[in-house]
């Protein structure tokens, strides 16, 4: 963990800034190589929903 912390602080994951990343799960190394993939489908974004029409977070 402490590495990845690292590796983040040190620009490693820029290519996935926004984006969802598992530190314990995902293979950080094969993320980092398709990072273009991932944007290009606009995949592991997280997104917030309104609840109701005047919602102030629309």
């Amino acid at each position: 963990m402490v590495a990845v912390t690292v590796d983040a602080a040190r620009g490693r994951f820029d290519e996935s800034h926004g984006r969802f990343l598992h530190a314990g799960r995902d293979g950080l190394a094969g993320l980092v190589d398709r990072a273009e993939a991932i944007r290009a489908a606009d995949a592991r974004t997280l997104r917030l929903r309104p609840y109701k029409d005047d919602d102030p977070m629309e």
